[in-house]
């Protein structure tokens, strides 16, 4: 009896232990299983999320890069330009709001998709209330993947920035130039292709080298006794004339500079001189 007894202890413990075992494997596993999905849920989440930003990405190639003749932007010509952008629709907000050349006032949707990618666009261009000559864009954007969904976003405007000077080279010439042009070269920020540099509120030919660099060639005709102003101007929308550097003319003198003198006494002695020559704007 006592045998029988103590052999059923035996099991009963052997029981909770293996039910014990059981339950912490599945609970292992369980967390194991939500950690997987948790991963899996990520992978799919950037996926989205990258479709989403394909879609503000693509919007605005189109704005900036596939602009119609005689418009400043592409906005309302995208659904006649976009290949791959599915029901592609274009909404005046206002009387001749998508005219592809002035677009001011328009919204467009569409859809596309790329590697089992796919993204919902709904972008607005509206004029900016504190400048007409300005618009605002909004760009929306959901993507989707295995069933996540993930929003991206752009807002902004069409403004050309105001420009600033920084340097201007040379900063003081001759009279005359010598009879030829003077290559100007203009440091600063805010510089566009269509800036243009000012020579005492004068427009000069002027070269886009980078947003922080202008070249300019000025006639010999301004090259004038005196100090004038060189400005840059940023046309609309935005833009404005930047602060003024001043550039010098003047006369052209050589000024003797004694570099060296040396005197070396023997029987005979003996002069060494060096003369050297710099030259000065007055």
């Amino acid at each position: 009896m006592k045998y029988n007894l103590e052999k059923g202890v035996s099991l009963l413990i052997a029981f909770l232990i293996l039910t014990l075992m059981l339950a912490a494997i599945l609970g292992i596993s369980t967390i194991l299983f939500n950690k997987i999905k948790t991963v899996g849920n990520i992978g799919s989440s950037v996926s989205a999320f990258n479709a989403a930003n394909a879609g503000v990405e693509k919007t605005l190639y189109f704005d900036r890069k596939q602009i119609p003749v005689g418009a400043t932007r592409g906005f309302c010509n995208i659904c006649n330009v976009c290949n791959d952008c599915q029901d592609c629709l274009s909404s005046p907000l206002a009387a001749g709001g998508c005219d592809v050349t002035s677009c001011a006032n328009c919204q467009v949707t569409y859809n596309s998709a790329f590697d089992n990618r796919t993204y919902n666009v709904d972008a607005k261009v509206t004029p900016n209330p504190q400048n007409p000559t300005v618009t605002d864009i909004f760009i929306g954007v959901k993507g989707f993947y295995n069933n996540v969904v993930r929003t991206d976003y752009f807002s902004g405007n069409n403004a050309n920035p105001v420009p600033f000077i920084s340097s201007i080279s040379p900063t003081n010439a001759e009279v005359g130039c010598g009879g030829a042009p003077l290559d100007l070269t203009v440091n600063g920020t805010g510089f566009i292709p269509s800036s243009v540099v000012r020579f005492n509120g004068l427009d000069r030919v002027t070269t886009f080298i980078s947003k922080k660099k202008l070249t300019a060639v000025l006639p010999p005709s301004d090259c004038k006794k005196g100090s004038f102003p060189i400005t840059v101007f940023n046309p609309s929308p935005g833009g404005g004339t930047s602060n003024a550097v001043n550039i010098r003319f003047g006369a052209l003198v050589f000024l003797d500079h004694w570099k060296r003198i040396s005197f070396h006494y023997l029987f005979v002695y003996n002069l060494e001189l060096e003369m050297a020559f710099e030259r000065f704007v007055l």
